[in-house]
Order: structure tokens, then sequence, then C-alpha cells
């Protein structure tokens, strides 16, 4: 049996409360606090590109409905934008 004798700290979906989650910033934060290990959660678009998204729709995180399965990568990444703007101060 394998005992772990120091504790491990992973980052999930980012620094939600710092950065928008699943975003390059999140995970930068979390990469100068000294966390070396994060999670997220990967989805295929509509036209089979990689979306990093914990849900798989799109209405919790831009207040826009979209399976993301369905809906084209340029479409997700439209709306994120917008509501990064929107809730980070740039409205």
């Amino acid at each position: 049996m394998t005992v772990l004798n120091q504790s491990h700290i992973i980052g999930h979906r980012g620094a939600r409360a710092e950065a928008p989650e699943n975003t390059l910033g999140g995970f930068r934060f979390l990469r100068d606090l000294g966390i070396n290990k994060a999670e997220l959660d990967i989805h295929h678009s509509a036209d089979h590109k990689l979306m990093v998204m914990h849900d798989d729709n799109t209405l919790r995180t831009t207040g826009v409905a979209g399976e993301i399965g369905k809906t084209p990568s340029t479409d997700q990444k439209n709306l994120m934008q917008l509501q990064i703007l929107k809730n980070h101060g740039h409205k």
C-alpha cells in the first residue's frame, strides 16, 4: 500500500475568484501561488475543436444557452470573450 507523505494542492478550473475559470490567466495565477497542478475539462465543439469548459453547455459561463458539442468554436469563443469583458469591469 502506498502512503502519501505530502499534500498535493490541485487547482480546480484555475483560480476562479481571481480570473475567469479555465483561462490561462487563472492557471497562471495558480502557478504564481506555487500550485503546479490543475484540473480542467475538455469538450469537442461542433467543428471538432477542443474547448476547455467545465460544463457541457455555455449557459452558466456566458448567459447564453448553447450546447458545446453543437456550437462552432468561433461562436463559443465570442460568447466567452463578451462574458469576460462584462464580468471583469470592461462594460
